[in-house]
């Protein structure tokens, strides 16, 4: 899972509607997100397009970085002022995990207790059980036919066709009974996209990359899909389920 080609993040809009941890009661405060940051773990520049992105989103959110060599580690007391949490993508599980084992019992807690998880990618990956936060009940594996240089592949989006830069991204597997909400596919028929409840808080996974733009891939088959990105954010910010 070598993802040595990780350049800038495109355009991510996350909808209005967010409901309780993290937003603040008085008119005009923003809900707070944390962005992973460090060595091993996300490629750099990410995080900070990342930061960006989010500020400009109708939410507006406050952000911060977590993480090693930061002002804050990603911790309870960190997740516990936040609405949301982002894994970005870059580096590899074998390279992340070690560094993120420890806060795995503190994540869990801060989506099941009403926050919101992000994974692209990488981030997609660490939300499985196995290396990584336990958040998603099924398997997370590498999507067949995976490779570890940039390309585009087709997934099928809510019943429309698209190709979405890939770079060894996810699929994911659900067990029997799954509540996850499907949102894309790949050509295999395997899941691509999904958004599930996990208890009262949310998770939002993408093996693909439907927020990026042309600086990540410039060839054949390039095409901006950020209201891809903005239907896999806003469909994970629903209400959860009482």
């Amino acid at each position: 899972m070598d993802r040595r080609t990780f350049l800038t993040v495109g355009a991510l809009t996350v909808a209005a509607g967010l409901a309780g941890r993290g937003v603040a009661s008085a008119a005009g405060d923003a809900p707070l997100a944390l962005i992973h940051r460090g060595p091993s773990v996300t490629a750099p520049g990410s995080p900070e397009t990342l930061q960006r992105l989010l500020a400009a989103a109708p939410l507006g959110f406050r952000t911060e970085f977590v993480g090693s060599g930061e002002d804050a580690d990603l911790s309870p007391e960190a997740l516990s002022r936040a609405a949301l949490y982002v894994q970005p993508g870059g580096g590899t599980v074998d390279e992340a995990w070690p560094v993120l084992e420890r806060h795995a019992g503190a994540v869990a807690d801060f989506v099941r207790g009403g926050g919101t998880y992000l994974g692209f990618c990488l981030g997609a990956y660490l939300a499985g059980r196995r290396s990584g936060f336990g958040l998603f009940d099924g398997t997370v594996r590498p999507a067949d036919g995976a490779g570890a240089e940039g390309e585009t592949v087709t997934v099928d989006w809510r019943g429309t066709s698209r190709r979405l830069y890939f770079q060894d991204g996810a699929a994911f597997d659900l067990p029997s009974g799954s509540t996850a909400e499907v949102l894309a596919t790949y050509t295999d028929g395997s899941v691509a996209a999904l958004a599930q409840t996990v208890g009262r808080g949310r998770i939002r996974l993408v093996g693909a990359h439907p927020e990026a733009d042309e600086t990540w891939f410039s060839g054949p088959g390039y095409a901006d899909n950020t209201d891809l990105a903005r239907d896999l954010v806003t469909t994970a910010h629903r209400s959860p389920a009482a």
